[in-house]
């Protein structure tokens, strides 16, 4: 396995991780909407905001032809 393939599975790696946590993020940020608690609704769209942009960040740094099998993996994560 070379250097570059590592680094690509790593990212793979990050990239499921914080795609569930963002989901959970959004459940969490609707039972606070529900609550109505603003300061913990604030947190919660701040660190949501924070994990989209690091989401974003790790994608374009995926070398174009990895994608298909990312996704196949993610979809198989999700199940």
């Amino acid at each position: 396995m070379t250097t570059e393939t590592k680094a690509t599975e790593k990212i793979q790696t990050r990239l499921i991780y914080l795609k569930k946590a963002h989901r959970e993020l959004d459940e969490k940020i609707i039972l606070e909407e529900r609550k109505r608690s603003d300061d913990d609704l604030h947190k919660l769209k701040l660190k949501k905001l924070h994990m989209k942009e690091e989401i974003a960040v790790l994608e374009n740094e995926l070398p174009y032809a990895t994608l298909d099998e990312w996704w196949k993996k993610e979809e198989i994560f999700e199940q």
